[in-house]
């Protein structure tokens, strides 16, 4: 919600964290709320996994953070963050991509749905990285690709809660990546999360726009956004 901020609110948002993206920390009156749930979404190449690398790694912060992908894989992650100058050499990593040998192996799912033999590896290497690294602060690219797993809508949008309830009461603040393009994916995520930050246009006209923040005002409307050799800039616009 924009405009004016109220006494209440002023003082239940104190404390902030910021979110490592130059720019955007003014556009939320000084960062995210800590502990909370968040979600980027936009179409491919706007940005949204430069936006979690940036995310993870504020220099003024040392805390443990966790990058969790679907899409791409840890080598080629760390090489992308290296090539704008994001340093994540002591960010911790699940990759769960899918091996390279996956594509030659012949795999039988005569009983079981692909889905409900995939469900309970991925959910349990999640939880077992969380536990084992205790991150301040969580990045998931990709998501949506949950869906692919749930047995339905119900059950995805249950997936999500218990995620976001499971890390977010371990103290991490999360945030999480989407593609558009999947109008149930999106409609459920963007209800559940806390806060949604879109993302849009291309190589000449970009934009970072925050849709929704609980427990927060923000300046609302579109900002111009860059993405240059040292990843994403924001400008904020009549903040």
């Amino acid at each position: 919600m924009g405009g004016q901020r109220t006494d209440e609110m002023s003082t239940r948002t104190l404390t902030r964290i910021e979110t490592g993206i130059r720019g955007l920390d003014e556009i939320l009156h000084g960062g995210f709320v800590p502990k909370r749930s968040y979600l980027v979404t936009g179409s491919p190449g706007t940005g949204k996994t430069t936006f979690g690398m940036h995310f993870l790694s504020p220099c003024s912060e040392k805390a443990r953070r966790l990058f969790v992908s679907f899409t791409e894989t840890e080598e080629h992650l760390r090489e992308d963050a290296d090539a704008v100058g994001i340093d994540m050499r002591d960010i911790s990593f699940l990759d769960l991509t899918p091996e390279a040998d996956m594509f030659s192996e012949v795999q039988s799912y005569d009983i079981f749905s692909p889905a409900e033999v995939e469900r309970d590896p991925i959910a349990h290497a999640m939880r077992a990285k969380i536990e084992e690294v205790d991150p301040a602060r969580i990045f998931v690219d990709g998501f949506s690709e949950l869906r692919m797993i749930a047995s339905d809508m119900f059950h995805y949008v249950r997936m999500v809660q218990s995620f976001f309830r499971f890390a977010t009461s371990r103290g991490a603040t999360v945030v999480v990546s989407a593609t558009e393009g999947l109008p149930d994916v999106d409609v459920a995520l963007r209800a559940i999360a806390d806060g949604i930050i879109h993302l849009s246009g291309g190589s000449h006209a970009r934009s970072l726009e925050m849709l929704k923040m609980r427990g927060s005002d923000f300046a609302s409307g579109p900002h111009p956004l860059r993405i240059t050799g040292a990843g994403l800039e924001v400008f904020p616009d009549s903040v």
